[in-house]
C-alpha cells in the first residue's frame, strides 16, 4: 500500500493562485532536467524543445454542469452532474451537496421543471439520482448550468473563458484539463514554425482528481473511469515522431493518462477510445513513449502528484516544489507550470 504521507508537503495557502495571470503565457516555468533546475517564463518554453517534436495536448472542453435546487422538504440543495450512467433510465452520477440526503429524497430544480430521485449513496458526496424531465438533461445543463471551479479557487472570476484552453473543442469535462491554460495562439503559432507538431487526444475530466484518495484506489489502482479517445491522424504523427527518435511531450497529467490507457505493453496505441481507470502512481512502468510531461503544481497527497511523481521521481519533484514554493510560484489549477523529463 502506497504511504500517502510520503507525498505531502506545507504550503502557504497565499501561493494557491485565486486568478490566472493576465497573460496566458506569462506564467513561471520551472524546467527540471535530471537533477537541474531553470527558472523561466511558459513563453520561454520555445527554446527548450526542438524540430521534429511532437506535442500531445487534451482538448476537452469545460462543460457547465452544475445546478442549485432544492430538496422537496424545502432545504438547498447543490448538484454538480459528474457522469451520465444510463441514458434510457436518466440515471447519472452526480455530487449533491446538502443536508440529510438519502435514498428516495425527492430532488427539484428549475422551479421543479427537472426533478430528481436519489437512488443510492456511492462515497464523498457523490450520488446516483434518477432524472425526469420532458426535455434532455444535457439540454437543460447546457441553457441553465454553470462551470464549477476546483474548491480552493475561494473568488468569483470575471472571466470563465479562463478556466478552459484556447484549443478545447470536445465537450464533457467537469474539470479543466489545466497544464494547457499557458498556452497562446501566437506561442502555438511559434512553436509550429519552428517545426514542432501539435496533435490532440480527448479525455473527459472527472471531479475525482479532487477527491481524496481512498485505500480502494490505493489497493485496486483503479481510478473513477473517464472516456477518452485518440484519433487515427494523432496515432499516425506519434509512431513517425517515435520512428525519428524524437521527444513527445505531453501536456498535463490527463493526456499522460490518455496515452498510457491506450497503450499496449509493446508500446504501440492499440486502445483509441474507451473508458480509463488507470491510477498512476510509483511503481508503475510507462509504455507510450512519453519523454517529458508540461505540468502545474498539484495539491498534497492527489492522484495527480503521484502521478507526476511516477513519471520524475518523489525525490526529484519534491525539491523542486520546495524550489517552487522558496521561489514564489503559485500553485494549482491557475498557478504556474513546469516541464520535467522522464526519470531514466
Amino acid at each position: 500500500m502506497i504511504n500517502l504521507d510520503a507525498y505531502d508537503y506545507n504550503l502557504p495557502k497565499a501561493m494557491i493562485a485565486q486568478y490566472p495571470e493576465e497573460r496566458r503565457d506569462f506564467s513561471k516555468l520551472m524546467i527540471l532536467n535530471k537533477n537541474q533546475i531553470k527558472h523561466k517564463r511558459f513563453y520561454q518554453i520555445i527554446s527548450e524543445i526542438k524540430a521534429g517534436d511532437v506535442i500531445v495536448r487534451n482538448n476537452s472542453k469545460v462543460i457547465a454542469s452544475n445546478l442549485k435546487g432544492q430538496k422537496q422538504t424545502g432545504g438547498k440543495v447543490e448538484c454538480l452532474f459528474l457522469r451520465e450512467i444510463d441514458p434510457t433510465n436518466n440515471l447519472w452520477l452526480c455530487l449533491l451537496k446538502g443536508r440529510k440526503l438519502r435514498s428516495g429524497t425527492k430532488l427539484l430544480f428549475l422551479d421543479g421543471q427537472l426533478q430528481g430521485t436519489v437512488i443510492e449513496w456511492k462515497k464523498f458526496g457523490e450520488f446516483v439520482v434518477q432524472f425526469s424531465s420532458p426535455r434532455t438533461i444535457k439540454e437543460i445543463l447546457r441553457e441553465h448550468a454553470t462551470i464549477t471551479l476546483p474548491p480552493y479557487i475561494k473568488v468569483p472570476q470575471p472571466d470563465l473563458s479562463r478556466y478552459q484552453t484556447i484549443y478545447a473543442s470536445k465537450e464533457g469535462s467537469v474539470a479543466a484539463p489545466t497544464a494547457g491554460f499557458h498556452f497562446t495562439t501566437e506561442l502555438i503559432y511559434k512553436l509550429e514554425k519552428q517545426g514542432i507538431q501539435f496533435v490532440n487526444v480527448t479525455l473527459h475530466v472527472g471531479y475525482s482528481t479532487f477527491m481524496p484518495l481512498t485505500p480502494e484506489i490505493l489497493s485496486t489502482h483503479k481510478m473513477d473511469p473517464e472516456f477518452y479517445s485518440i484519433p487515427p491522424q494523432t496515432i499516425e504523427v506519434i509512431e513517425e515522431c517515435q520512428s525519428q527518435n524524437h521527444q513527445i511531450i505531453a501536456v498535463g497529467t490527463t493526456t499522460l493518462k490518455t496515452l498510457e490507457s491506450a497503450t499496449n505493453n509493446k508500446g504501440k496505441i492499440t486502445h483509441p477510445e474507451g473508458w480509463s481507470e488507470l491510477f498512476i502512481a510509483p511503481g508503475y512502468s510507462f509504455k507510450s513513449g512519453v519523454t517529458r510531461l508540461i505540468t502545474n503544481f498539484h495539491m498534497p497527497k492527489s492522484s495527480p502528484l503521484l502521478m507526476v511523481c511516477a513519471f520524475a521521481g518523489r525525490e526529484r519533484i519534491l525539491r523542486a516544489y520546495r524550489e517552487a514554493i522558496s521561489q514564489k510560484y503559485r500553485f494549482y489549477s491557475f498557478g504556474d507550470a513546469m516541464l520535467v523529463d522522464k526519470e531514466e
